[in-house]
């Protein structure tokens, strides 16, 4: 058996900032891929809708309808987005894939840098103990799952009730960037 050697205080805090440290990457790693990817994809959509809205809001193109035509322009302008839509989803597919591709390689490398903290930490352990440091390995567990358990809980409410509701994106300066970029496109035809 191995004996331990007198209590180094500053081994046992440095290994217990490890653990602090692992924990809090695992955590933040699962809650970002599940949690705030969720929430990320749920405000974007809120925010895509408002947008849509406040400019739809604004069109008028009544005055540039002949009377009586007010039905043929309906179909044409709704023909012309169900067109657009139609050729969007076509087209679509290799952004997608794009898109997904890069997502899983972050994924990939996130969950790699998780393993090679823990072997890290596991390697650090062994070496400690073998050289005949006591770490009080499951109190230092405790009090880490603890902090841990905190940090997640502020994280947690933080996203649920402040940056859920957040608007990253002004309404008005969307509509000028998209009115611009229509008329350079006429421009440009």
């Amino acid at each position: 058996m191995i004996s331990c050697k007198q209590d180094n205080h500053i081994v046992k805090k440095s290994f217990f900032i490890l653990l602090q440290v692992l924990f809090t990457l695992i955590f933040l790693t699962i809650f970002f891929f599940t949690y705030v990817n969720y929430i990320e994809k749920e405000t974007f959509k809120t925010q895509m809708n408002l947008i849509v809205d406040d400019i739809t809001e604004d069109i008028n193109i009544k005055p540039f309808i002949p009377t009586g035509k007010e039905h043929e322009a309906s179909i044409i302008i709704s023909g012309s987005l169900d067109f657009a839509e139609e050729y969007s989803l076509k087209h679509s597919t290799d952004d997608d894939k794009r898109v997904s591709d890069q997502n899983n390689k972050i994924i990939n490398k996130a969950f790699l840098w998780i393993v090679i903290a823990c072997t890290v930490l596991l390697i650090i352990t062994v070496i400690l103990v073998l050289s005949g440091y006591c770490i009080p390995f499951t109190i230092h567990m405790k009090d880490s799952f603890t902090v841990v358990f905190f940090v997640a809980l502020t994280e947690f409410i933080f996203l649920f009730f402040i940056t859920r509701n957040y608007w990253s994106v002004n309404p008005v300066v969307v509509r000028d960037e998209i009115g611009d970029s229509v008329q350079k496109y006429i421009k440009n035809r």
